[in-house]
């Protein structure tokens, strides 16, 4: 299971570079996600690893703008993906099923669609040209600013790529449809551990407690892949249907280590061929004949 989903994110991914006309091919696509995403173990939450990926294609020669515009739209994407996911688990609980698993399920939900409202509204704001170049214009004060100019160069070319990702609303539904079925594969892996543990928790708990992890785990924190915040949410998520705070504990370890362990390949890869992509074919040049 943990592999098939390893798979399926760098397929996703790669759906959004085709788009930016960057053809690589999904073996390429997963290891260099294996290797970013390894290396993200020892950054920052999400952000290391993707600053990590980004580079990783770049490098070769393709326009960093468009290898960080994919990087950004994925995790805007997925992130409304995982929202969505929590809110159709709570209505789909209290409404087939009958079931509130803990008294404050109704602010979980409000609280949760105010954000996928706001995350709509957001986006709908940045793909729109005119106000994403006012917005650039009200830094162009960086100019004078030692790497200023680099800085707002490499601001205008990922925004005028990431505008650009408008345009192929068909690409980025179908992103976001994989997006809601990735989803199922941690929750499929919970399930299984917490039945192997013993841990009794109604089944469709599940999915609403693994996207709010998920969606924790993805804030861009300043601890490594999500350290303790992946642990910590298990217990307090648990416990809010009366599971004993050292299941949840070693649910929450257990899941985590799972997680790192799907990722140990990347080491591998990180060893034989350090940060790397495959290279930009270079166009054939035709000489014509004297």
């Amino acid at each position: 299971i943990g592999i098939a989903d390893r798979i399926l994110m760098a397929y996703k991914w790669n759906i959004l570079l085709r788009v930016k006309g960057i053809t690589i091919s999904l073996y390429k696509a997963t290891t260099t996600y294996l290797t970013s995403t390894f290396l993200g173990l020892f950054l920052p939450t999400t952000v290391g690893g993707d600053g990590v990926r980004a580079y990783a294609i770049a490098r070769e020669g393709y326009a960093s703008g468009d290898v960080i515009s994919s990087v950004v739209m994925e995790r805007i994407l997925g992130m409304m993906a995982l929202m969505l996911f929590v809110m159709g688990s709570i209505s789909l609980s209290i409404f087939w099923l009958g079931q509130r698993f803990f008294p404050d399920i109704d602010n979980l939900f409000w609280g949760v669609t105010a954000f996928f409202v706001l995350s709509i509204v957001l986006l709908a704001i940045t793909f729109n040209s005119t106000i994403t170049s006012r917005g650039l214009k009200l830094l162009s004060g960086l100019e004078r600013m030692p790497l200023g100019k680099k800085i707002l160069k490499v601001l205008n070319s990922v925004t005028e790529s990431y505008v650009g990702y408008s345009r192929n609303k068909k690409e980025l539904g179908l992103f976001f449809a994989w997006c809601m079925v990735e989803n199922l594969f941690p929750i499929a892996w919970t399930y299984l551990l917490a039945r192997a543990f013993q841990i009794e928790v109604e089944p469709f708990y599940f999915f609403i407690l693994v996207p709010i992890v998920l969606i924790l785990r993805r804030l861009p924190l300043p601890t490594p892949d999500g350290a303790g915040i992946h642990e910590g949410a298990f217990v307090y998520l648990l416990s809010l249907i009366g599971v004993a705070a050292e299941k949840g504990l070693l649910l929450g370890i257990t899941t985590h280590l799972l997680v790192i362990a799907l990722v140990l390949p990347g080491g591998i890869f990180f060893l034989l061929n350090g940060v790397h992509a495959p290279r930009k074919k270079q166009a054939k040049v035709e000489i014509p004949a004297a």
